[in-house]
């Protein structure tokens, strides 16, 4: 691949967020093309911008990840989408069943991130 994988974070907590675009952006793999607080925000984003990977966490305020899920897959067809959050297995079931890609607890290494989004991107070309 040698352009840069052209991601979207969706978390409600914005030092989180600076976080994974620090740790994506410093990979020097990945550009940030938009961060987005909610649901509804990341199906606009994706839509407009059409990422490569979206991170998306699911315990957000206003439309859910899970909810927001299935309209982010038809506003972005193209792209991956690798749920980042804190639940546990029956989530981590649930959002393979609606359309996620991958999913990363979080808690752990930010650079395992990075590794899932590079992995889900070179999935994308292939």
């Amino acid at each position: 691949m040698s352009s840069l994988i052209r991601a979207l974070i969706v978390d409600d907590e914005a030092e989180l967020r600076e976080l994974l675009r620090l740790y994506l952006e410093a990979s020097g793999r990945c550009e940030v093309v938009g961060e987005a607080t909610d649901g509804h925000h990341a199906i606009r984003l994706a839509r407009a911008l059409q990422p490569d990977v979206v991170i998306l966490d699911i315990k957000m305020p206003g439309l859910s990840g899970l909810d927001a899920l299935a309209d982010i897959r038809r506003a972005a067809a193209d792209a991956r989408i690798l749920v980042y959050s804190s639940g546990g297995p029956a989530e981590h079931d649930e959002a393979l069943q609606r359309g996620a890609h991958a999913y990363r607890r979080k808690g752990g290494p930010l650079r395992q991130v990075v590794q899932d989004v590079t992995s889900l991107a070179e999935r994308l070309s292939k």
